[in-house]
Protein backbone atom coordinates (compact mmCIF):
# COMPACT_ATOMS: atom_id res chain seq x y z
CA UNK A 1 0.00 0.00 0.00
CA UNK A 2 1.31 3.42 -0.95
CA UNK A 3 2.10 6.02 1.70
CA UNK A 4 0.67 8.72 -0.53
CA UNK A 5 -2.73 10.09 0.39
CA UNK A 6 -5.73 9.15 -1.68
CA UNK A 7 -5.90 12.72 -2.98
CA UNK A 8 -2.21 12.67 -4.01
CA UNK A 9 -2.73 9.38 -5.87
CA UNK A 10 -5.73 10.65 -7.83
CA UNK A 11 -4.70 14.29 -8.16
CA UNK A 12 -0.90 14.45 -8.32
CA UNK A 13 0.84 17.84 -8.54
CA UNK A 14 0.25 19.14 -12.05
CA UNK A 15 2.51 20.69 -14.62
CA UNK A 16 5.81 19.64 -13.10
CA UNK A 17 7.81 20.98 -10.23
CA UNK A 18 7.05 24.67 -9.62
CA UNK A 19 10.59 25.29 -8.38
CA UNK A 20 11.93 24.24 -11.81
CA UNK A 21 9.86 26.90 -13.58
CA UNK A 22 11.09 30.38 -14.45
CA UNK A 23 10.83 33.23 -11.97
CA UNK A 24 8.13 34.94 -14.05
CA UNK A 25 6.11 31.71 -14.14
CA UNK A 26 6.40 31.35 -10.36
CA UNK A 27 5.32 34.98 -9.93
CA UNK A 28 2.30 34.44 -12.19
CA UNK A 29 1.24 31.40 -10.13
CA UNK A 30 1.68 33.39 -6.92
CA UNK A 31 -0.39 36.27 -8.33
CA UNK A 32 -3.17 33.91 -9.49
CA UNK A 33 -3.27 32.35 -6.02
CA UNK A 34 -3.66 35.81 -4.49
CA UNK A 35 -6.46 36.56 -6.94
CA UNK A 36 -8.23 33.31 -5.98
CA UNK A 37 -7.93 34.17 -2.28
CA UNK A 38 -9.25 37.70 -2.84
CA UNK A 39 -11.91 37.18 -5.51
CA UNK A 40 -12.43 33.43 -5.98
CA UNK A 41 -11.66 30.86 -8.65
CA UNK A 42 -13.85 32.47 -11.32
CA UNK A 43 -11.77 35.64 -11.21
CA UNK A 44 -8.60 33.61 -11.80
CA UNK A 45 -10.24 31.68 -14.65
CA UNK A 46 -11.36 34.91 -16.32
CA UNK A 47 -7.93 36.49 -15.81
CA UNK A 48 -6.38 33.50 -17.62
CA UNK A 49 -9.00 33.73 -20.39
CA UNK A 50 -8.35 37.46 -20.78
CA UNK A 51 -4.68 36.78 -21.42
CA UNK A 52 -4.87 33.74 -23.70
CA UNK A 53 -8.20 33.67 -25.56
CA UNK A 54 -7.16 35.83 -28.52
CA UNK A 55 -3.78 34.11 -28.72
CA UNK A 56 -5.38 30.65 -28.79
CA UNK A 57 -7.77 31.82 -31.56
CA UNK A 58 -4.89 33.18 -33.63
CA UNK A 59 -2.81 30.00 -33.13
CA UNK A 60 -5.80 27.76 -33.95
CA UNK A 61 -6.67 29.72 -37.11
CA UNK A 62 -3.05 29.83 -38.29
CA UNK A 63 -2.43 26.14 -37.58
CA UNK A 64 -5.62 25.13 -39.43
CA UNK A 65 -5.16 27.73 -42.21
CA UNK A 66 -8.53 29.32 -41.49
CA UNK A 67 -9.88 32.84 -41.97
CA UNK A 68 -12.89 34.20 -40.12
CA UNK A 69 -15.78 34.38 -42.58
CA UNK A 70 -18.75 35.34 -40.48
CA UNK A 71 -19.59 35.53 -36.82
CA UNK A 72 -22.89 34.02 -35.76
CA UNK A 73 -24.21 33.64 -39.32
CA UNK A 74 -26.99 31.38 -40.54
CA UNK A 75 -25.84 27.79 -40.17
CA UNK A 76 -26.83 25.48 -42.97
CA UNK A 77 -25.57 22.00 -43.72
CA UNK A 78 -25.71 22.80 -47.44
CA UNK A 79 -23.34 25.75 -46.91
CA UNK A 80 -21.04 23.50 -44.93
CA UNK A 81 -20.98 21.04 -47.84
CA UNK A 82 -20.21 23.83 -50.31
CA UNK A 83 -23.72 23.95 -51.77
CA UNK A 84 -26.09 26.89 -52.08
CA UNK A 85 -28.34 27.50 -49.11
CA UNK A 86 -32.03 27.43 -49.96
CA UNK A 87 -33.41 28.76 -46.70
CA UNK A 88 -36.90 27.38 -47.33
CA UNK A 89 -35.56 23.82 -47.38
CA UNK A 90 -32.37 24.43 -45.46
CA UNK A 91 -31.12 21.90 -42.93
CA UNK A 92 -32.31 23.64 -39.76
CA UNK A 93 -29.81 25.16 -37.37
CA UNK A 94 -31.55 23.08 -34.70
CA UNK A 95 -29.72 20.09 -36.18
CA UNK A 96 -26.50 21.41 -34.67
CA UNK A 97 -26.02 20.55 -31.02
CA UNK A 98 -25.00 23.27 -28.59
CA UNK A 99 -24.84 26.42 -30.69
CA UNK A 100 -23.16 28.99 -28.48
CA UNK A 101 -20.56 31.63 -29.37
CA UNK A 102 -20.67 30.65 -33.04
CA UNK A 103 -18.55 31.61 -36.02
CA UNK A 104 -17.92 30.40 -39.56
CA UNK A 105 -14.40 30.06 -40.93
CA UNK A 106 -13.05 29.49 -44.44
CA UNK A 107 -10.27 27.06 -45.24
CA UNK A 108 -7.53 28.05 -47.67
CA UNK A 109 -9.16 25.66 -50.18
CA UNK A 110 -12.54 27.44 -49.93
CA UNK A 111 -14.31 25.01 -47.58
CA UNK A 112 -16.13 25.99 -44.42
CA UNK A 113 -15.69 25.17 -40.76
CA UNK A 114 -18.56 25.92 -38.42
CA UNK A 115 -17.48 26.62 -34.83
CA UNK A 116 -19.48 26.60 -31.63
CA UNK A 117 -17.99 27.11 -28.17
CA UNK A 118 -20.43 25.95 -25.50
CA UNK A 119 -19.70 25.59 -21.82
CA UNK A 120 -20.61 21.91 -21.81
CA UNK A 121 -22.08 18.95 -23.68
CA UNK A 122 -24.51 16.30 -22.57
CA UNK A 123 -25.04 12.79 -23.91
CA UNK A 124 -28.01 14.03 -25.97
CA UNK A 125 -25.73 16.60 -27.61
CA UNK A 126 -23.18 13.89 -28.46
CA UNK A 127 -25.93 11.72 -30.00
CA UNK A 128 -27.17 14.68 -32.02
CA UNK A 129 -23.65 15.31 -33.37
CA UNK A 130 -23.25 11.68 -34.46
CA UNK A 131 -26.71 11.71 -36.09
CA UNK A 132 -25.78 14.87 -37.99
CA UNK A 133 -22.52 13.31 -39.16
CA UNK A 134 -24.31 10.18 -40.35
CA UNK A 135 -27.16 12.03 -42.05
CA UNK A 136 -25.07 14.56 -43.98
CA UNK A 137 -21.62 12.97 -44.25
CA UNK A 138 -19.87 15.67 -42.25
CA UNK A 139 -17.40 15.42 -39.38
CA UNK A 140 -17.25 16.87 -35.89
CA UNK A 141 -14.24 17.55 -33.70
CA UNK A 142 -14.51 18.53 -30.02
CA UNK A 143 -11.56 19.96 -28.12
CA UNK A 144 -11.28 21.00 -24.48
CA UNK A 145 -8.06 22.97 -24.83
CA UNK A 146 -8.46 24.96 -28.07
CA UNK A 147 -11.59 26.96 -27.33
CA UNK A 148 -10.95 30.66 -27.66
CA UNK A 149 -14.23 31.87 -26.18
CA UNK A 150 -13.51 32.27 -22.48
CA UNK A 151 -10.53 29.92 -22.80
CA UNK A 152 -10.35 27.19 -20.20
CA UNK A 153 -14.08 27.38 -19.53
CA UNK A 154 -15.64 26.29 -22.81
CA UNK A 155 -15.28 23.62 -25.48
CA UNK A 156 -14.43 24.06 -29.14
CA UNK A 157 -16.71 22.16 -31.52
CA UNK A 158 -15.80 22.18 -35.20
CA UNK A 159 -18.07 20.94 -37.98
CA UNK A 160 -16.70 20.46 -41.47
CA UNK A 161 -17.21 18.44 -44.64
CA UNK A 162 -15.35 15.11 -44.73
Amino acid sequence: MSNRSLEDRYFPPRFGDLEKRSAIYQEAVKTLRKLVEAEGTYAAQYAYATVVSDLIRQDWATHNKLTLYDKGSHWCVRKLLGETCKRAICGPGDDFARLDHTSIWRTDSGGSVFVSQPYGLGSGDARKMVELEDRYGIQTHVSANRSFWNAGNSLLIEWSAK
